[in-house]
């Protein structure tokens, strides 16, 4: 197992394919900005918040986001902090309107956890799909403090008032100062002409796998090849018997997964290749560990992070609360990785962690949550994601690596003699090969590691068997 540097470093597991040319993400090229990386080009895609202090999630009431001219439209939106919530509704034609609040619902401060309909039971107005149609998005803003720029629209006018571009503009500009008071989440919709079809499409198998053996600054997380080397052998073997679109799968290795590049993959990339329906494969490959938490939102008071390859802390000269900020701002925090996928709503998301601790992630025992411990169920809880987690180990054991013939991590291992059995004989369920590497890892301990603990652990909260192999 790799050694534990001050930072309490511990190894994952997570699959990513290769990058995306037109993004311009490749292995040396300079990372984009990530200030601002919407999934969608809208009006409102200046309102990108990259480090959510909660999260926030808009919902209609059909999956697909598909309606046709003149279908009724129903939304609810939440936050899970109280907070003052505004919904806009960007139109096809590019002009933005706010839906609540309204003249009907004009108090939009709103509980935690509170769950706001529009319309809602016995309201007298109905949303109706009109003209113009096409690429459309709502979107839920919520803010600690009122948004007066937004508040001053809500006059008694019957309709929807129009959101200038301005405004917009002068909003964003205004939050994005103070990135702590605010967060935000949005949904496409395809509008359609009445007699209109959408194009057939069946659902889609997609992937997502980043290895990071080697860091820029091994001094922050040590170099084992073993890591990305897990990343490469799944993704390839996924391609093969997983009947993964092999044109929206990447893998990422090493210096490719810069913060900047993974946020864009996420963020921008994974929901243009995919849609509601679809299944997502997350496999992740590299170091992770904790900081203190500096908003009270942890119950441990522990931030949760993600090692991207130029994680960074120290330099000659900072002082130790210099060296601190910069090894926030560097990680990918539990929080922003949690905003990152609520951008894959209506997906089965299949997230696998080969990594030190990772139990911590699934299980209910009263030990020290690690990675993404809360912000999976959070997800789950407020966007209403399909969520399947593999976690190699339990929360107070190590992830073992040393001698497998694979080269890759045990777990990772396991999962591969499964596929591979499983290939001459499908088909084989995410579930199902989680089982049979249970089993085969206890057989390994037996043979040469009695002393060694790992029992792997699942969480399943998608209601139906996931294809593995098909």
């Amino acid at each position: 197992m790799p050694s534990r540097t001050a930072w309490q470093v511990v190894c994952l597991g997570l699959c990513i394919g290769c990058l995306l040319p037109g993004l311009g993400l490749g292995q040396g090229q300079p990372s984009p900005s990530s200030a601002n990386v919407p999934a969608l080009d809208f009006p409102g895609a200046g309102l990108w918040n990259g480090q959510p202090p909660f999260l926030a999630s808009v919902a209609v009431d059909r999956a697909d986001g598909v309606y046709r001219d003149g279908d009724k439209l129903r939304v609810q939106f939440v936050a899970e902090r109280d907070a003052y919530l505004y919904l806009l509704y960007h139109q096809a034609d590019g002009h933005s309107l706010l839906l609540f609040p309204n003249e009907a619902q004009s108090n939009n401060r709103t509980a935690a956890r509170q769950r706001v309909v529009i319309p809602g039971p016995g309201d007298e107005y109905r949303f109706r799909i009109r003209p113009p149609l096409g690429r459309e998005v709502l979107q839920v803003l919520a803010t600690v403090q009122p948004a007066g720029e937004l508040d001053a629209l809500v006059v008694k006018l019957g309709r929807a008032p129009a959101v200038p571009p301005s405004v917009l503009a002068r909003l964003a500009e205004r939050l994005r100062k103070d990135p702590t008071g605010w967060t935000e989440h949005r949904v496409p919709l395809q509008t359609l002409a009445k007699a209109a079809e959408p194009p057939p499409r069946p659902a889609a198998r997609v992937g997502l796998f980043i290895g990071i053996g080697k860091y820029l600054h091994p001094e922050c997380a040590p170099t084992h090849k073993e890591l990305s080397h897990s990343a490469e052998v799944l993704h390839q073997l996924l391609l093969r018997h997983g009947k993964l679109d092999p044109q929206r799968t990447r893998l990422v290795l090493d210096e490719q997964a810069t913060k900047a590049n993974l946020e864009q993959l996420l963020v921008r990339w994974l929901p243009s290749v995919s849609q509601p329906g679809d299944t997502v494969f997350i496999y992740f490959s590299g170091h992770a560990g904790q900081m203190d938490c500096l908003d009270g939102s942890e119950p441990d008071g522990k931030d949760e992070c993600l090692g991207p390859y130029d994680l960074e802390g120290y330099r000659e000269g900072d002082t130790p609360e210099q060296a601190r900020a910069r090894f926030r701002q560097t990680n990918i925090l539990d929080d922003t990785l949690a905003r990152w996928l609520e951008e894959l709503h209506g997906r089965q998301v299949v997230l696998i962690l080969d990594t030190c601790f990772s139990g911590g992630v699934v299980e209910a025992k009263q030990l020290a949550k690690k990675l993404l411990a809360n912000e999976v169920q959070r997800v789950k809880d407020i966007a209403q994601m399909n969520t399947l987690v593999l976690a190699s180990c339990a929360s107070d054991e190590q992830s073992l690596f040393e001698g497998t013939r694979s080269g890759t991590m045990w777990f990772t291992h396991c999962l591969i003699e499964a596929i591979e059995t499983a290939a001459g004989h499908r088909p084989l369920t995410v579930q199902q090969a989680f089982e049979l590497s249970r089993v085969r890892m206890r057989q390994l301990l037996r043979e040469g590691n009695a002393a060694r603990e790992q029992e792997p652990q699942m969480t399943d909260n998608i209601l139906l068997p996931v294809p593995l192999v098909p």
